[in-house]
């Protein structure tokens, strides 16, 4: 499989999205935000809500996106809209901003059940000090093993052909043709692993 998260560790731990890395990680998370969009579609029911996210939808005259939520382990939470997705705890954040490379970190976000906009999100920034590179590396970590389990479960849920069907139908995903998004994300998972046991 060729490797699509090169000097992954050394570009995270300076929180450098840019080079080959940053494209690829760029080009994967717009395939998995449009894979999300599919999956809330899917002829045979929501994949999100079997998955065991809570959907909020906008109240009244409000437009917006669907705002979806699961709580993890140890206090976590992770939130999907069709514009970003953002993993927190009690103390820090880290915002996955669709069409925007670089995540994003903040101390303490509270993300109310009730955003359905991008300007309803908490300000997030990116992590300026090592610290808080490390605590946004370890979200990043957690948010990634999260969306690599939902694709295996995916996998579970639907037709073996069902992922490929989803991908043939956006634009530039032959570059990455021969490397399913389960595998790309089960890279970079192993990536953040590495980092985590060496500096968190």
């Amino acid at each position: 499989m060729r490797e699509l998260s090169p000097k992954a560790s050394e570009k995270i731990c300076r929180w450098a999205f840019n080079g080959e890395f940053g494209r690829n990680f760029a080009k994967i998370f717009d395939l998995q935000m449009w894979c999300f969009g599919c999956d809330i579609r899917n002829e045979t029911g929501n994949i999100l809500l079997q998955s065991g996210f809570t959907r909020y939808r906008p109240e009244g005259k409000i437009t917006g996106s669907s705002h979806y939520s699961k709580k993890l382990r140890d206090s976590h939470e992770l939130h999907l809209w069709d514009f970003a997705v953002v993993i927190t705890n009690y103390q820090h954040g880290v915002c996955l901003r669709r069409h925007e490379r670089v995540p994003t970190f903040a101390h303490a976000p509270q993300v109310e059940n009730y955003s359905w906009r991008p300007h309803d999100l908490p300000v997030f920034t990116s992590p300026k000090s090592e610290l808080e590179r490390k605590q946004a590396s370890k979200l990043l970590l957690l948010c990634v093993s999260e969306i690599s389990e939902y694709e295996n479960t995916v996998e579970q849920i639907a037709t073996p052909d069902y992922r490929n069907r989803c991908l043939s139908t956006r634009r530039n995903y032959r570059k990455f043709r021969g490397i399913s998004l389960s595998d790309a994300w089960k890279e970079l998972r192993e990536k953040l692993d590495g980092i985590s046991h060496a500096t968190i």
